[in-house]
């Protein structure tokens, strides 16, 4: 899964575009393309705003379903893969995505703006390991236990390549995808991608901050998704069965104790109830906010990839090959599957009137529930 950030790169005809360093196309500059298959394409992430749906995906398209009952392709600034898409109570719009780019889009707007990008995110990490590796040589200077400076000094050893990637990043261009944001029930925005990255921001997206040690995560494994539940709680899960849980709207973070060692794509929740799921058909449910965990499997090789639980507390996983899943949260054994005719990988699903909508490889369909 490491080094997994999907490279999209394409001719643009009659466009002057912008290169980089290795001279390629810088798609951090380049505007997406108005296409009629926009909703045919990949798409990665659907998420309902004041029953408005909004969905995004590759090429950095931004859909939006009207009152038309069709897809309007959004002015988007980028040409990159959109991974994840949140709103705010009052509309306002924001969008993650490859190169750690973060997008926002003004209430009732159709048009998007850059506010964040993984050139900044590497000069935050600089700054970031610079400030431990100052802190830890603070310490060294006034230890005189041999074997504890020995250690520190490893420390400091490691983080200084890690300074030297990081510099090195900086002059040949971003690479680290975000792939998930929210906010929390008091504003705050969160946004987790790969290696360990957590970024927060406490004024709407006009700056922010580098926050990876707030989470527990020394081998820096990706962090796939973060989810915000009721009552100030907050879920991330990732990489090697990789979880955390936090009761105060993000301030701190708790290590759960995940029932699975694989990685987890994805977490949804309602309530006190959290479904997590992820490779070979695992998936795993919580009713008391990840305290604990009832671990279960689909039957099927076939990785689930997105997840929602209905007002009715049924759930609905999806996943490679078409794969449905459905079940109640009073009975994780008492699984329906189904597969889609399609076989497409579904990324994500979100629940309508009896049906689910369901968005992935072929872009959007919707599915009549059984």
């Amino acid at each position: 899964m490491r080094n997994s950030s999907i490279l999209l790169t394409f001719l643009l005809c009659g466009m002057v575009a912008s290169v980089n360093a290795q001279g390629q196309f810088d798609l951090l500059q380049i505007p997406s393309l108005q296409s009629d298959l926009a909703d045919k394409s990949i798409v990665t992430s659907i998420h309902r705003s004041q029953d408005k749906i909004m969905a995004v995906g590759e090429r950095g398209h931004i859909l939006a379903w009207t009152d038309r009952n069709n897809w309007q392709q959004q002015s988007v600034p980028v040409s990159l893969m959109l991974t994840d898409v949140t709103s705010l109570e009052d509309g306002t719009r924001f969008a993650v995505g490859h190169d750690s780019v973060i997008l926002k889009s003004a209430p009732h707007s159709d048009t998007w703006q850059k506010i964040f990008d993984g050139n900044q995110l590497t000069q935050l990490k600089i700054a970031f390991i610079q400030q431990k590796i100052a802190t830890l040589q603070e310490q060294v200077d006034v230890l005189t236990d041999e074997d504890e400076i020995e250690e520190l000094e490893y420390t400091i050893e490691d983080l200084e390549f890690n300074l030297e990637d990081a510099k090195l990043e900086l002059e040949d261009g971003p690479n680290k995808p975000l792939l998930s944001i929210a906010v929390s029930n008091n504003k705050q925005l969160f946004a987790v991608g790969a290696y360990g990255t957590l970024l927060t921001s406490t004024d709407l997206g006009s700056t922010w901050q580098l926050i990876d040690d707030q989470v527990d995560n020394p081998e820096q494994f990706h962090l796939n998704a973060i989810v915000t539940g009721d009552n100030g709680f907050m879920y991330i899960v990732g990489e090697s069965g990789l979880g955390f849980s936090s009761q105060d709207n993000g301030q701190s973070w708790d290590a759960m104790e995940l029932p699975y060692d694989g990685s987890l794509f994805g977490i949804a929740t309602k309530q006190n109830t959290l479904v997590a799921y992820g490779l070979q058909g695992n998936f795993m449910l919580s009713r008391d906010n990840g305290l604990s965990w009832e671990a279960a499997n689909i039957g099927s090789s076939a990785s689930l990839l997105g997840g929602v639980i209905a007002d009715d507390m049924t759930v609905s996983l999806v996943g490679h090959g078409g794969m449905i899943v459905r079940f109640k949260v009073s009975d994780i054994t008492n699984l329906s599957l189904h597969q889609h005719p399609s076989n497409a990988a579904f990324s994500s699903v979100l629940v309508g009137d009896n049906s689910l909508v369901l968005a992935g490889q072929f872009g959007m369909t919707t599915w009549l529930v059984k």
